[in-house]
């Protein structure tokens, strides 16, 4: 046994052993014992063989308990942290390719309904979950045409029927499309990455029919005067803008204010009546809130404040410009306001099987304001 060991279990000093004649030699076994203490040696040496008969035991003990949750262990390299990772037994996950053409959109609309800023920020963004990385192409409307790119519209007009697709003034690509100058047709090939990329990204800065319009109104009353905005869905009848809400500041001046919302009864009696949503006034920032939870094409919604002015200020010498701007956010499923569309994509090499193909189009107002400032005729502002 080691006699770092024993030192925890000495509780004397050490005692020198003298050799014969009186000098220092070395110590016999025996005479060293007798200069400990026989009786603490042992008595060390058991509290010592107690301590580590107890610790084996219950380290046996503790390898026999098996782990909740743990099961047998294994050990991995530490390679494993580069490793994809994959989803055991979805094999459909392993098939599918999805994509979503997304534009935000940038506009300042007048009192009159005039645009006086617009642009659109485009993106065409994948997530493939097919193995292999397959080369894919991808093909566009053929009436697209790309400033930056020198590609000219194949043919004129939309081909599938639908509205004319507006010029990109550029597009910029992901480093894995492979791109030839000398193209004049807007087909893209290139090796899906695993995961989510954004393919293309484009910008629009020529004018586009807005596909919400708020025109505003003044009506002077006995005490005050009603804010009146009109907001009207300027897109086909069979799409849908989900979660519109108009933030309209009111004058700082305003006393008081009621707020009510309405719609238009349905032109077809069987019809179900379409819901202007609810408007809620912050008082401490004298803000309206307005939330329409959907609003189909070429639809109507009125919104209206009934606001009571101090004693010292008259309806009549109220103006618009004393406004602040209405800010508009909206989402439209399945629309696209430039006519770019997806007319093909095809796996070209690489896969096993034909990848079920997922495309979404989705118009969202990024930056959508009507302001009041501009001067225009009296005619679009109403007077008693």
């Amino acid at each position: 046994m080691s006699t770092e060991l024993l030192k925890a279990y000495v509780y004397n000093e050490p005692v020198a052993v003298t050799g014969t004649g009186g000098t220092l030699g070395l110590a016999s076994p025996g005479a060293i014992v007798s200069g400990i203490g026989l009786g603490k040696l042992v008595s060390g040496v058991d509290k010592m063989a107690n301590a580590l008969g107890v610790e084996k035991k219950v380290a046996s003990a503790l390898e026999k308990v098996p782990l909740p949750g743990l099961g047998e262990r294994k050990t991995v390299s530490s390679s494993a942290a580069n490793k994809p990772i994959a989803v055991s037994g979805d094999s459909r996950r392993e098939s599918e390719v999805f994509v979503d053409v997304v534009e935000r959109l940038t506009l300042v609309l007048n009192r009159a309904g005039q645009v006086t800023q617009s642009y659109i920020n485009g993106s065409v963004v994948l997530r493939s979950f097919i193995t292999g990385c397959p080369e894919m192409r991808l093909a566009l409307n053929d009436d697209l045409s790309v400033l930056s790119l020198g590609l000219r519209p194949v043919v004129r007009g939309n081909s599938s029927g639908g509205q004319p697709c507006l010029p990109l003034d550029d597009c910029l690509m992901h480093e894995c499309v492979r791109w030839d100058e000398a193209s004049r047709s807007p087909v893209f090939t290139f090796f899906a990455p695993d995961g989510e990329f954004t393919l293309l990204s484009y910008r629009i800065s020529a004018a586009y029919r807005p596909p919400i319009l708020v025109h505003p109104f003044l009506e002077p009353t006995a005490r005050g005067l009603d804010y009146v905005l009109r907001v009207r869905a300027d897109f086909p009848a069979d799409r849908s803008a989900a979660n519109v809400h108009l933030s309209i500041p009111l004058p700082s001046y305003t006393a008081s204010a009621s707020l009510e919302t309405a719609a238009p009864p349905p032109a077809d009696p069987k019809a179900p009546q379409l819901s202007a949503g609810k408007a809620e006034l912050d008082r401490r920032t004298l803000t309206a809130s307005w939330l329409i939870p959907t609003l189909p094409g070429y639809a109507e919604v009125i919104f209206r404040a009934k606001v009571l002015l101090p004693s010292n200020i008259e309806a009549s010498g109220v103006d618009l410009s004393e406004f602040g701007p209405v800010r508009v956010s909206f989402e439209i499923p399945m629309y696209l306001t430039s006519g770019v569309h997806i007319k093909s994509l095809d796996l070209l090499h690489g896969g096993k099987t034909a990848p079920a193909k997922w495309i979404r189009n989705v118009t969202q107002a990024m930056s959508y304001v009507a302001r009041w400032t501009e001067s225009t005729s009296p005619a679009h502002v109403a007077r008693a």
